[in-house]
């Protein structure tokens, strides 16, 4: 009996391990950029379309220069303004997409946002197909994913080994 509990306890965490590495990372603004004043004003607007954000995925802003990031609404990102809360000031932020609602966020440092320095994102909802590996689209300046769930095969028939070599036992 203490063997079942000790496989099944084993099962549930590889389970939890394999959902999480299937969570892609999105640097935004990919490497060449990151999150700073961009040259052209919908140039976070064109990088967003070119991903596919799910939900349990992570946007991770990365800066270098004088900048935050916040969290704001519809309304306040359109017009580059904030009511409440306190910008994240230090780099990097990582923000985990946790619905399939739209979410947009602001740097607050004077004119940035107005410069375009704004990002709008809305996640679908995470399918479990394991035909389609979950990666981020590839993007001129590439990007930042986390390992594929292809890369898990190996983890995942080690523990059915194992769970079969303690059922034998």
């Amino acid at each position: 009996m203490g063997l079942i509990i000790i496989m099944i306890r084993y099962l549930v965490l590889m389970v939890a391990f394999i959902d999480a590495a299937t969570a892609v990372t999105h640097e935004v603004g990919d490497s060449t950029v990151g999150w700073d004043v961009p040259s052209s004003t919908s140039f976070y607007t064109t990088w967003a379309s070119a991903q596919k954000f799910s939900v349990g995925d992570i946007l991770e802003f990365k800066w270098t220069a004088t900048h935050d990031v916040l969290e704001v609404t519809k309304t306040e990102y359109d017009d580059c303004t904030k009511t409440n809360g306190e910008p994240m000031s230090t780099s990097p932020v990582s923000v985990t997409l946790t619905n399939t609602t739209s979410r947009y966020f602001i740097c607050t440092v004077g004119p940035h946002c107005t410069n375009g320095q704004k990002l709008a994102v809305t996640s679908v909802a995470e399918t479990n197909s394991t035909t389609t590996p979950k990666t981020s689209p590839p993007s001129p300046s590439g990007s930042s994913a986390s390992m594929p769930t292809a890369a898990l095969v190996p983890a995942l028939l080690s523990t059915i080994a194992i769970i079969s070599f303690l059922i034998t036992i």
